[in-house]
């Protein structure tokens, strides 16, 4: 699938899925400028909040992040959780024009970006509320390592760490006041040590119209050292991985995921494959969600590159991870070990 194929299908599917909560003309411009923006500048994958697979029915149960309000499997993020990788913030309210926004729950490995936001509303009725947007927000580090930047003029020369980015749907906290996460996905992000999150636009939507409101959010966090410490899993080939037209390059294992770098001459090869792996006697299928899908021309290779993401976490611990990789009517078997040395 080309990028503008892709770029045609979220829209598409954005629009539809908002059908229950539909955006005014002010958001289908926006989004719609976004799409326009995307076509022209080729420098990140701009990932609306959709739902992936229209038929599938997802189960209610409400984690910190809830990311499968919008149809994201998110069961690796949970056990990273549950584990105890996650920081919790207490972080008073910034207010503005009656709009409190704060800051609860925060991660970062090297695939995973996540941030929870609570909002609490003084002036409007909370059940009008459809949706939030925050339509300026701007991502950093200590190190001015740019997590995510809003595209505008002030972007043009700047590169996004992050590869996919998004937000969950809004739920109910209290009376006045509801959450939802920003997310992002990437294969690199930084052992950043504080991050900083500014905005000054936030849209509301609701029912009969949209809501802009202005402020100057402005948050620090201060990373915990588990995240700032954390080491990968990472594996090496034991077996032939240079015969037939794709090679995994890298896997590595991390508090929230497991990255496969799958390597070829062609996008239609990597495009039309099927790559999964077995890993502790369970087969894993790749999670072929828009950080999967968005395949990236390597200039100083010349191979096309296809990052592929499975929920399985280095608390699974598997010693051998093999990778089944399937093209046409070529399969094959590639076997990895967990490598000592990383």
């Amino acid at each position: 699938m080309n990028n503008d194929k892709l770029d045609n299908l979220i829209e598409k599917s954005f629009k539809e899925d908002n059908n229950i909560s539909p955006f005014s003309d002010d958001i289908d411009n926006l989004i719609g400028s976004i799409f326009k923006k995307r076509a022209r500048k080729r420098k990140i994958l701009f990932f609306i909040p959709i739902v992936l697979t229209s038929t599938a029915v997802f189960a209610i149960s409400y984690n910190i992040f809830n990311l499968s309000s919008v149809g994201l499997d998110d069961s690796c993020i949970e056990t990273a959780t549950k584990n105890g990788y996650v920081q919790t913030l207490d972080i008073p309210f910034q207010t503005f024009d009656n709009l409190g926004v704060k800051i609860d729950h925060f991660l970062i490995d090297d695939i995973n970006f996540d941030i929870s936001f609570e909002y609490e509303i003084n002036n409007y009725d909370i059940k009008d509320i459809k949706n939030v947007f925050i339509q300026d927000i701007c991502i950093y580090d200590e190190n001015n390592n740019v997590i995510y930047m809003e595209e505008n003029e002030k972007s043009n020369s700047i590169s996004n760490i992050a590869d996919t980015m998004g937000y969950s749907k809004i739920r109910k906290a209290s009376d006045n006041t509801f959450k939802n996460t920003f997310f992002a996905q990437s294969n690199n992000f930084p052992k950043s040590k504080k991050i900083y999150i500014e905005f000054s636009n936030i849209i509301l939507n609701c029912k009969n119209e949209n809501k802009t409101i202005q402020g100057i959010w402005k948050f620090e966090i201060k990373v915990p050292e588990n995240m700032i410490d954390r080491e990968n899993i990472g594996y090496k080939c034991i077996s032939n991985n240079n015969e037939g037209n794709i090679s995994i390059k890298n896997i590595k294992l991390s508090n929230t995921g497991l990255i496969l770098q799958a390597d070829s001459n062609s996008y239609d090869i990597l495009d039309k494959a099927k790559i999964n792996i077995i890993a502790n006697g369970k087969k894993y299928k790749s999670n072929n969600n828009l950080f999967d899908i968005n395949i990236k021309e390597n200039l100083l290779t010349n191979k096309t590159q296809r990052i592929y993401t499975f929920n399985i976490t280095k608390y699974d611990i598997p010693n051998e991870i093999i990778v089944k990789v399937k093209y046409g009517n070529s399969e094959r078997d590639i076997t990895f070990i967990k490598d000592e040395n990383k």
